[in-house]
C-alpha cells in the first residue's frame, strides 16, 4: 500500500516550454508485506517467514523524461538472519528518450 501526498509542481526557468508543469515533486509513506515460499520445495530447505516493512519517499520528475526516487524502509517483522540491517534504501534514477 502506498499513499502519495499532493505534488508539488514548479516550472523550471531555463528551459522554453512554459505551458507544462516542468518539475514535479511527491513525497510518499508505504507499508509492504509478503508471504514467501518455495515454488519447488525440497526436504532440506529452511523454513521462509513472512516480510513486514514500512517506510517514507521521495519521487521526482523533471520534464517528463528525467526521474529519481528514494524510499528508506524499516523491517516491522524480525527475521533470524545475521546481520540483516535495520534500515535499508534504494535510490532509482531513469531518463527516458
Amino acid at each position: 500500500m502506498e499513499l502519495r501526498s499532493p505534488p508539488w509542481q514548479a516550472h523550471l526557468p531555463y528551459l522554453k516550454n512554459k505551458k507544462n508543469w516542468i518539475f514535479s515533486t511527491q513525497v510518499i509513506g508505504f507499508f509492504d508485506y509478503a508471504k514467501v515460499s518455495y515454488k519447488h520445495p525440497i526436504p532440506s530447505d529452511i523454513n521462509l517467514l513472512p516480510l513486514m516493512g514500512t517506510g517514507i519517499g521521495i519521487r521526482t520528475s523533471v520534464t517528463g523524461h528525467f526521474s529519481l526516487s528514494f524510499d528508506l524502509g524499516w523491517h516491522l517483522l524480525k527475521t533470524p538472519n545475521l546481520g540483516d540491517p535495520p534500515m535499508r534504501g534504494s535510490f532509482s534514477g531513469t531518463l527516458a528518450y
